[in-house]
């Protein structure tokens, strides 16, 4: 290693970074988005499995990345953990946001399994979609 830092690798400065493992756990981070408005974020960091990343965009829908894949809906990913429309709305704090996010979803979601049809067809881009298939990757989620 010389005095700036870098080492010298067959005659070549090389400079080492050892990657950051986080750990398990939920961090909220205080971001600007495009307009400069200060918005909160948060990124879930499961011990086994994937990893969660919600963002907000300008029309005040609220979208989750799963392993830094396509944005999903995070109410299809709330209907498909297994919770209704109703109970959503009940235990958000802000139920007026999810309100309009509900009326202008395109396709209309009942079940949890049409919800986890529907993960599964967003994030691996399906046609042909089989409810047993979808479930087992939602699991591994």
């Amino acid at each position: 290693m010389d005095s700036q830092g870098t080492f010298i690798i067959n005659g070549i400065a090389r400079v080492l970074v050892n990657q950051i493992l986080r750990s398990p756990g939920i961090y909220l981070n205080r971001e600007l988005d495009q307009r400069g408005v200060s918005a909160c974020t948060s990124t879930v960091i499961s011990d086994w499995g994937g990893r969660f990343k919600s963002e907000m965009d300008k029309r005040d829908r609220i979208w989750v990345r799963i392993s830094k894949k396509r944005k999903i809906s995070v109410l299809i990913l709330l209907i498909a953990m297994g919770l209704s429309k109703k109970d959503i709305l009940e235990n958000v704090r802000y139920p007026k946001i999810f309100s309009s996010m509900l009326k202008k979803q395109k396709s209309a979601i009942e079940s949890s399994e049409d919800a986890t049809v529907e993960l599964y067809k967003r994030l691996y881009s399906a046609t042909d979609v089989d409810i047993v298939f979808s479930e087992s990757i939602f699991k591994e989620l």
